[in-house]
């Protein structure tokens, strides 16, 4: 699973079950097939993963 941030609104279909509509600038997990499907396309990008630190 890999989040993304929308750059254009978009539809798709995460594990290819249920088709669903993707909002600009919001915040999503999703598999990793659509994720680099929206990548790839430019409609969107992934979110930086923050690495752990310790204390």
């Amino acid at each position: 699973m890999k989040t993304i941030v929308m750059l254009k609104d978009a539809t798709g279909a995460d594990r290819g079950h249920t088709v669903r509509d993707y909002e600009k600038g919001k915040e999503y997990t999703v598999s990793d097939d659509l994720a680099k499907e929206f990548i790839r396309s430019k409609a969107a990008k992934a979110k930086p993963v923050k690495a752990a630190t310790n204390k």
